[in-house]
């Protein structure tokens, strides 16, 4: 398996597929629908196949998301990237209705109806010098370790993984292995050819693969 999206870029002469197949990576786990949302930094910088993603993602965004049912969102400029968003408003509707999501997002200053006016928020916060601790909310950690690392909670520290973990370990473990499986799902589709715009277009069967 290649280990890096900038080894399929010579596959997708068409800038939308060259797009796709970037997102679908640095995505893989909403595209595989066990995650609401990533974070993605997306360069302003040629690449060696003579691309900029940057670019790319400007003119293209809306067309390549919309073919399917995820979203993106520019979150914060820094240095020679953008931090973007990319996100699945179905999921994260769900977590946002969660009563200890609301509780804890309430005491933030957060007043919400819907996905957009939550998100509205979150970029709003970004923009400060202080990464907001409450994205992992959003990115569908599990609450009691986004409680233990806002510290809302007295659960001890038992981890640390693509966050730190809280209380019990066996339960956030789980949630992070089926991360991992649903990443090598989508890698491995794309590294053997898969249409990236298909990927994001219809979620693979990570359910029946797994």
């Amino acid at each position: 398996m290649n280990n890096h999206w900038t080894k399929l870029t010579h596959r997708y002469p068409d800038e939308k597929e060259c797009l796709a197949s970037f997102i679908a990576w640095q995505a893989a786990e909403v595209v595989a629908g066990v995650k609401p949302a990533n974070l993605i930094n997306i360069l302003d910088r040629e690449l060696a196949c003579g691309r900029n993603m940057f670019t790319l993602w400007g003119k293209h965004k809306v067309s390549v998301l919309m073919e399917g049912n995820l979203r993106g969102l520019d979150l914060k400029w820094k240095g020679d990237r953008l931090l973007v968003f990319i996100y699945s408003p179905t999921a994260l509707e769900k977590i946002l209705k969660r009563t200890p999501v609301k509780k804890a997002l309430c005491l933030l200053g957060y007043n919400y109806d819907n996905v957009d006016e939550a998100l509205w928020h979150l970029q709003k916060r970004m923009q400060g010098i202080d990464f907001p601790h409450e994205i992992g909310f959003f990115l569908g950690y599990p609450v009691k370790d986004v409680y233990g690392f806002m510290g809302l909670c007295d659960l001890p520290v038992v981890g640390n993984g693509t966050w730190k973990m809280y209380g019990k370990l066996e339960s956030s473990l789980a949630v992070l292995n089926q991360h991992i499986a649903a990443r090598e799902i989508v890698i491995d589709a794309l590294c053997t050819g898969k249409n990236p715009l298909s990927l994001i277009k219809k979620r693979p069967d990570f359910h029946q693969a797994a």
